[in-house]
């Protein structure tokens, strides 16, 4: 008796002060992921408002050759800095309080290789412009467009570097204000500007290379603010060159194929299919990459938790990360799949115009793809951060492989719905593998009962909407607002009454304390 009376004491006791060190952790978990999803959405937003206006002034077909070389440049950024954004965000947190010196090292040597690398690529993409665009494209006028961009690339592997430097220090706002604020912002002011000079397709294209330069130099001046102490001090060799591309080329390589299997799909239908389709298969990409952004925003804040508490040994502390995080991916991805299931035709028609409604059932195959990248959480953050780069690119190689096969199958046979069947295909997979690597690996597993809330409300959404779908009382814009408004409202206040969990109220409190309200 007396035993088990001590027993549970002790579990109280272990219960008790594990709830004191999480909760620390989900104030910051929640301030600085709102701060991070907050600017991603606002970004994200002025980056499909550029694509909206390039989509209707110019059309499908001048709309994709843009898209081709927008998807180039998206591709070829996140692989320049050859993992060494991911490298800062690693490295930082061992020397930043004991060796300035060597911080000074991390810092310097990382932004400088990633932006010679990007020097290197672009002067490669602009050299072999004309027989990407004629030879393996089919599209001649495709070359200014290549070459234009090219001269973005150093700018852009720069930004990526800086960026994960100041995320280093578990302070999103920096990074918010480069890559979420300045450069979408910038772009959509240039496209106007130059739209309005009368530039066209090359003055859009010439917008978006402009913009990742203004934003790289804001982001040296961040940076330089935020390690003014160790930029002083001589460098010192804490870590060694060997130690850093160890680590930084097997992630680059994880990176660079993590980034082709969700874009590849683009550019093989650029290969195949008229540029009309490549601008359809864009416009229905935009709406898809929310989920991409939902998750993004949290990986990005947890990127340094994960690295700090998997070198600390808080196996309990990286265990509720993963859980949390996961959970509240899902609360914010299942309205807009919802959305995408039941309004296809809207989305499609209503933002980007008629003749981009074709692209309704690859929406709905994508929407798939994404939800379930949702719902098993940010794991190459989780595999990466804890030193299993290598593991991660060998599936990823794997589910290249994959992916690469099915889009050569399915794209001559079924155009943009083979693409979006592919690429949903491969995603599904890559994260279902991924996901049992690291409950295998790390011991990680997010799910319990209290996921299973989600579905009553999602249930209400699905009978709500189809009511609004039947009733022929609203025009297409004021369809697509109300059944928007409606998801958004019936979902969080199904979940509201359904009782929330510990950490979701400690996340919303810190939220509301956030935001002064």
């Amino acid at each position: 008796m007396n035993n088990s009376a001590h027993s549970a004491k002790t579990i109280d006791e272990i219960s008790s002060a594990r709830s004191k060190i999480l909760v620390g952790d989900l104030e910051k978990f929640a301030h600085e992921s709102s701060i991070s999803f907050g600017s991603k959405i606002f970004g994200r937003g002025l980056q499909i408002l550029s694509q909206v206006f390039i989509a209707r002034l110019f059309g499908p077909a001048v709309f994709g050759l843009y898209s081709i070389g927008w998807t180039i440049l998206r591709i070829a950024g996140d692989f320049a800095p050859l993992g060494l954004d991911n490298a800062v965000i690693r490295f930082i947190p061992r020397y930043r309080y004991t060796d300035p010196g060597a911080l000074n090292g991390v810092l310097v040597r990382c932004l400088g290789i990633s932006v010679l690398s990007g020097l290197i690529l672009g002067c490669s993409l602009y050299w072999s412009a004309p027989w990407l665009a004629i030879h393996v494209f089919g599209k001649p006028e495709l070359i200014s467009v290549l070459r234009l961009f090219a001269i973005a690339f150093p700018a852009y592997a720069g930004l990526r570097a800086v960026s994960a430097a100041t995320r280093a220090t578990q302070q999103m706002k920096y990074a918010a204000y480069t890559e979420e604020v300045a450069q979408p912002g910038l772009n959509l002011l240039f496209i106007f500007l130059f739209f309005i000079l009368g530039w066209h397709l090359l003055g859009m294209v010439t917008a978006a290379t402009l913009s990742f330069a203004l934003a790289f130099l804001l982001g040296i001046g961040y940076l330089k603010r935020l390690f003014a102490d160790a930029l002083r001090v001589p460098q010192s060799p804490g870590l060694s060159f060997w130690e850093l591309i160890s680590f930084s080329l097997p992630t680059s390589l994880a990176g660079l194929f993590a980034f082709l299997i969700l874009w590849m799909d683009r550019l093989m239908v650029g290969f195949y299919l008229p540029a009309q389709d490549v601008g359809i298969y864009q416009a229905v990409s935009q709406w898809v990459a929310l989920f991409a952004v939902i998750l993004d925003a949290f990986a990005k804040m947890m990127a340094p938790m994960v690295s700090q508490f998997y070198q600390d040994g808080e196996h309990d502390r990286l265990h509720e990360l993963f859980r949390v995080c996961t959970k509240w991916t899902l609360y914010l991805c299942v309205p807009a799949f919802l959305i995408s299931c039941f309004a296809p035709d809207l989305l499609l028609t209503v933002i980007f115009g008629p003749e981009y409604e074709a692209g309704w059932l690859p929406l709905i195959i994508l929407s798939v793809g994404q939800l379930i990248n949702a719902g098993t959480g940010a794991i190459d953050v989780f595999l990466i951060q804890t030193g299993h780069q290598n593991r991660w690119l060998r599936i990823l190689l794997v589910i290249f492989i994959l992916n690469a096969v099915l889009l050569s199958y399915l794209i001559p046979r079924f155009g943009i719905t083979g693409a979006a069947t592919a690429s949903s295909i491969a995603v599904i997979a890559l994260f279902a593998i991924g996901f049992n690597e690291v409950r295998r690996v790390l011991h990680l597993w997010p799910f319990d009962r209290r996921y299973l809330k989600i579905l009553p409300p999602a249930v209400l959404s699905i009978v709500i909407l189809i009511g609004i779908r039947h009733w022929d009382a609203f025009s297409p814009v004021m369809e697509l607002l109300l059944m928007i408004f409606a998801v958004a409202v019936v979902f969080s206040l199904s979940l509201f009454f359904m009782g929330l969990d510990p950490e979701d109220r400690e996340i919303l409190s810190s939220v509301r304390k956030m935001l002064h309200l």
